[in-house]
């Protein structure tokens, strides 16, 4: 799939959301480290491949029963590894305490802007411990950490990454002594750390939150639980902005009270003017007239770019605020957004770390660019199914890092697409 075009067409039906990546990362470790259970259903996604992977690596054992994921009773983890995270932020930044707790170390890969997203906060506090830390230079990841992990007290900044906080959760309990995460600046992503203490809770395993982080205690084991995984609000917001934008998109095995931080899209377009519709577990969103609001960014960076292209098209002017660390992602959303938006004829800015988006207007045909980033691709084929033109997206193949069968569901929703 080097290039897709996507034609204008209308987008209607009934979709059945990926299972939650975020939540299957955290049940899929919880699961190696327990044994005995089964996981459902199964994303084929590349992340979660990598994560995976990585766990084969470290010792676990899994096969899969039809759409479950069955481990195998709880035996030591404890392997030389050597760990190929692909572009997955996730899969190293849980991976690497976790294999200094079970292992003393590993050798971690990756390709993409894996290299160069931060890994500083793990660094700092592993050297601290004694742990070797050897990142060799290039474009390609290739860190090698070796040393054990020990209990103890862990300043962590809070504003680069949840995901560092999320890594020392999973990966402390199993330590001999009790620890504390003391944040020393505000958490971002909060809702994404929310859902790593259901699933460790789901799991048998204890977490008390203080008021200025998490206190963890020792020796911990993890039980065995058969884990129901729901449907991904990343993914859900892609079909539910195209509902706003006109479609009639039903997204399926959603959960109305989920924990997950980009549930949030729906009190966004809320607030643009689009209602939700809930019939059982399945939603979709209706508008008339949108209207422009204030996005901040920090608690949902993977929705942004999906929720600048309805703002292109609502009423007034759209602020998306505390957006800088879109910049961090597989490519630099913040300017691949603006770009894209100012490609299709939409009027967009960005001052600081703001997008301003000035919208009202239609959209054109564009010969576009989707920076190899999942997110991107899905948000320009939206546009295309609303354009006055088609829409040529160049490495559409990049949407396996999350939601492979993107294109697939595309098209069974009315999506016209030609493949060169």
């Amino acid at each position: 799939m080097p290039r897709l075009t996507v034609f204008p067409g209308a987008l209607s039906g009934e979709v059945q959301a990926p299972p939650s990546k975020s939540i299957l990362h955290r049940a899929l470790i919880c699961s190696a480290l327990a044994g005995g259970n089964t996981v459902f259903p199964p994303a084929e996604s590349e992340d979660i491949r990598a994560t995976l992977s990585g766990l084969r690596a470290l010792g676990a054992a899994f096969r899969e029963e039809g759409q479950a994921l069955r481990f195998a009773s709880r035996r030591e983890m404890c392997a030389p590894a050597e760990i190929d995270c692909l572009e997955s932020g996730s899969t190293l930044r849980f991976l690497l305490p976790l294999s200094l707790a079970l292992c003393g170390g590993a050798r971690f890969r990756g390709r993409g802007r894996l290299a160069s997203r931060p890994l500083d906060p793990y660094r700092d506090l592993f050297v601290r411990q004694g742990i070797s830390w050897e990142k060799a230079p290039g474009e390609k990841l290739d860190l090698q950490v070796c040393g054990r992990l020990h209990s103890g007290e862990f300043p962590l900044r809070g504003d680069v990454s949840s995901q560092f906080v999320t890594g020392l959760l999973l990966a402390l309990p199993l330590l001999e002594g009790d620890s504390r995460i003391r944040l020393t600046t505000p958490l971002q992503s909060a809702s994404y750390v929310d859902c790593t203490l259901e699933v460790l809770q789901r799991f048998g395993v204890r977490v008390d939150c203080r008021e200025d982080g998490y206190f963890v205690p020792g020796g911990q084991v993890f039980r065995p639980v058969d884990f129901q995984v729901e449907g991904d609000w990343s993914q859900a917001a892609v079909w539910l902005a195209a509902d706003a934008l006109g479609a009639r998109i039903w997204v399926c095995g959603m959960s109305p009270d989920s924990r997950q931080g980009d549930r949030v899209v729906l009190d966004i377009l809320g607030r643009m003017g689009a209602e939700a519709v809930w019939e059982g577990d399945r939603v979709l969103v209706r508008a008339q007239n949108l209207h422009g609001t204030t996005i901040d960014a920090a608690d949902c960076p993977d929705i942004i770019p999906i929720l600048a292209l309805v703002a292109s098209r609502a009423a007034g002017v759209t602020v998306i605020e505390n957006a800088a660390r879109l910049r961090l992602k597989e490519c630099d959303r913040l300017e691949a957004t603006c770009r894209e938006l100012t490609r299709l004829g939409a009027r967009a800015e960005i001052r600081d770390d703001r997008l301003i988006i000035s919208g009202g207007g239609e959209w054109q045909g564009c010969a576009a660019e989707s920076y190899g980033d999942h997110r991107m691709a899905m948000f320009l084929a939206i546009a295309g199914a609303g354009a006055r033109g088609p829409v040529e997206i160049p490495r559409a193949e990049c949407v396996a890092k999350s939601y492979p069968d993107f294109f697939g569901d595309f098209v069974r929703l009315g999506g016209r697409v030609h493949e060169q």
